[in-house]
């Protein structure tokens, strides 16, 4: 009688365990409308600095800036563009390796090119959510460079 109740609280407890995951999930993928609304300001907030930053990004532009810099905004991209995860999932090779960072989709080709002793750890985590949990966790002094190096995308819609 005693194996069926430690059995019964198992079951109760990895249905616990089921419905936090399911819940975890469900907030990544489907972000609540009040997390929209932070994108939404976000997204408004990084159009001014587009709009503040356009002259010098010109100017960088026609003197043939460095390879790799970019504007406030995330380089060429204005950063409020929505990626599917099935394109985002499609960005998983050193020659086109894009990683979700604060919410972000970021192309990190160009890190990847200048920071070549990366390559092999970072590779498992182009194309999927994992980037920050899996990499950026044990290499936080790095997270800056990522964002420096790498063009902005978008979120994930």
């Amino acid at each position: 009688m005693q194996v069926q109740t430690r059995e019964k609280k198992m079951l109760i407890a990895l249905g616990i365990v089921a419905i936090i995951s399911g819940f975890i999930l469900y907030r990544v993928y489907f972000p609540s409308s009040s997390d929209s609304a932070k994108e939404n300001t976000l997204s408004s907030t990084q159009k001014q600095e587009e709009k503040e930053s356009q002259p010098n990004t010109q100017s960088a532009s026609r003197s043939g800036g460095a390879r790799g810099s970019r504007t406030p905004s995330g380089g060429a991209s204005s950063g409020s563009q929505t990626v599917s995860i099935r394109e985002f999932e499609s960005h998983s090779t050193l020659n086109s390796c894009w990683v979700l960072l604060d919410g972000e989709v970021y192309d990190i080709t160009n890190f990847l090119g200048k920071y070549e002793s990366y390559q092999e750890t970072i590779l498992s985590f182009c194309g999927t959510v994992g980037f920050e949990a899996g990499f950026i966790e044990g290499n936080k002094s790095l997270a800056e460079s990522v964002k420096i190096e790498s063009q902005k995308i978008g979120t994930i819609s």
